[in-house]
């Protein structure tokens, strides 16, 4: 597993566990995701912070996620963003769509 979990009352934060959030662990966290909003999480955190890089499959389980608590009317947000993947976010536009945090305490405040 390329991921923890830590639920709690009303959210869960999906902290990965890998340098790469490349296709193998985004297709995991992406099922991960899939399966804490069937169980009735609405609001959720990925946790990104371990992660230096992130390809295509990286990104579009982030836009996922977000469509996913969207669609729940909840909330996404991913936390703890390293340089190059906050690179490739901006460059592909989906910080103006999704929510950022520095981490996962402020990640909190803004569910």
């Amino acid at each position: 597993m390329n991921f923890s979990l830590d639920k709690r009352d009303d959210h869960v934060v999906i902290k990965l566990d890998s340098k790469l959030f490349t296709s193998m662990v985004a297709t995991d966290t992406r099922e991960q995701i899939e399966q804490m909003n069937k169980e009735g999480f609405k609001k959720i955190i990925l946790d990104i912070e371990a992660a230096s890089f992130a390809d295509s499959t990286g990104i579009g389980t982030m836009v996922y996620g977000n469509n996913t608590c969207e669609e729940a009317q909840g909330k996404f947000v991913v936390a703890g963003m390293q340089p190059h993947v906050a690179s490739v976010v901006k460059l592909t536009g989906i910080n103006n769509v999704i929510t950022f945090a520095e981490n996962v305490e402020e990640a909190r405040k803004l569910l």
